[in-house]
């Protein structure tokens, strides 16, 4: 019996156009996840990328007209550290986040202090720390640091970033030094023409909330009220809008904070962004950046 079912299996035979197929499938399968997250497939007309090494940078890239806005930051600058940290050099955010295995606190940490959306990050993972009268020099280009840095860009992304910043840079380029007390750097267009007007709904901290909302609207959202709710609604958080196409404000919020985008009718905004767990991730002990 055994002898017959080995013949049997021997004789079974795998088309080649079957396993062509198979493959063909695979790809548009790859392909169309790629291209469906990708940023540059949400058609925003601002892009704020970081890079963080041993010379941090955060670049806005004006999609409408190629201009380019670099923001320069010191090792040795302290800025708040989203998640209850506290306080941290610039240059020891690497080793924190390496420690704490929490890269997207690189991301929290320079989008809560630029009040600027990241929507893409870049890191050298490693355990050092920078120091300012002792940094290591870096040669490699903008567009390789791209395509070698760890991050949370697809290849889709990493492609498109590297080819515009080998197009583009350093032409139509803006440069500023970090500054806190000038830290509302970019606006979207979208969000200012949509005007939707958002409530944020808190469940700790009145500070974590203020510092959300100074986030948001640097980006050139409205923020009409912080509401205080005792017990957090189930889930990480949620992103309301009473409309039958979502817009692009509502889309990005849920997309930055990572939350679930739902429809309800709101008696005081357009928007609601219920913070729930989220809350945490942000928390930052009564101190604004």
């Amino acid at each position: 019996m055994n002898h017959k079912i080995k013949n049997q299996r021997a004789n079974i035979k795998i088309s080649p156009l079957l396993i062509f197929l198979i493959l063909f499938i695979l790809v548009i399968l790859v392909v169309y996840s790629q291209v469906h997250t990708s940023i540059f497939w949400q058609g925003k007309d601002r892009i704020n990328v970081l890079i963080y090494d041993e010379r941090p940078w955060v670049f806005s890239l004006d999609m409408r007209s190629s201009i380019q806005t670099q923001v320069n930051f010191s090792a040795d600058k302290k800025v708040i550290v989203p998640g209850g940290y506290g306080e941290y050099r610039i240059g020891a955010l690497g080793k924190l986040s390496y420690l704490e295995k929490k890269p997207v606190m690189l991301r929290n940490t320079f989008a809560l202090n630029t009040h600027a959306f990241i929507d893409r990050y870049f890191y050298r993972r490693t355990s050092l720390i920078y120091y300012e009268n002792n940094l290591p020099k870096s040669t490699s280009p903008i567009f390789l640091k791209i395509l070698s840095y760890q991050g949370d860009a697809n290849l889709i992304d990493r492609l498109y970033l590297a080819w515009y910043f080998t197009k583009n840079y350093p032409k139509n380029l803006r440069e500023y030094t970090y500054n806190q007390d000038q830290t509302r750097l970019w606006y979207r267009l979208s969000y200012r023409t949509e005007k939707k007007r958002l409530q944020i709904i808190y469940h700790t901290s009145y500070a974590t909330a203020r510092n959300l909302s100074d986030l948001i609207e640097g980006n050139g959202i409205r923020v009409v009220d912080l509401t205080y709710e005792n017990k957090p609604a189930l889930g990480r958080c949620v992103v309301t809008e009473n409309e039958p196409v979502f817009s692009q404000t509502a889309n990005d919020l849920a997309w930055f904070f990572h939350c679930q985008l739902i429809r309800q009718k709101s008696e005081i905004s357009d928007i609601i962004l219920y913070t729930n767990a989220s809350e945490n991730d942000w928390e930052v002990n009564g101190k604004k950046p």
